[in-house]
């Protein structure tokens, strides 16, 4: 099981802003900024989920619009709580389903050269993810 930490980032009206941060690789080096968006037709209609910091991931496009089945229009039901959609959220990011890409190219390595699609998807958490903030507090723990 990959562990994930759910931090607060900002509130806004009809939104949900936090930061995601794994423990395991290749997610591991940085933090991601999402965004869930409810709309006003909210809980009869689904919230939209945005990653605001680039990921290198199959299933989330480059304009961090993410492939996510439970928030399909075809698949909501009004009683899905918000816990329920970061969990998916967070089983989609740990697993990721190639047979239903946004981005074929991930998809395609992912299947063909997985450890590739790992080695690709660290180094591209380094260059483009947000610091961590718990990096920030043990670091300073550690000059203590």
């Amino acid at each position: 099981c990959l562990s994930w930490k759910i931090c607060p980032w900002k509130t806004c009206q009809n939104c949900v802003l936090f930061r995601l941060l794994q423990d395991n690789p290749p997610y591991d080096k940085g933090a991601f900024k999402i965004e869930i968006s409810f709309p006003a037709e909210y809980p009869f209609k689904p919230p939209k989920i945005t990653f605001k910091t680039k990921i290198y991931h199959p299933n989330i496009d480059d304009k961090g619009q993410v492939c996510l089945p439970i928030i399909n229009a075809e698949n909501w039901k009004p009683a899905t709580k918000t816990d329920q959609v970061i969990q998916a959220l967070i089983a989609l990011v740990n697993n990721p389903e190639p047979e239903h890409p946004l981005r074929a190219d991930l998809a395609e390595e992912f299947t063909r050269d997985y450890k590739k699609f790992m080695k690709n998807a660290e180094d591209y958490t380094k260059k483009f993810s947000e610091k961590r903030p718990f990096d920030d507090q043990q670091q300073q723990q550690q000059k203590k």
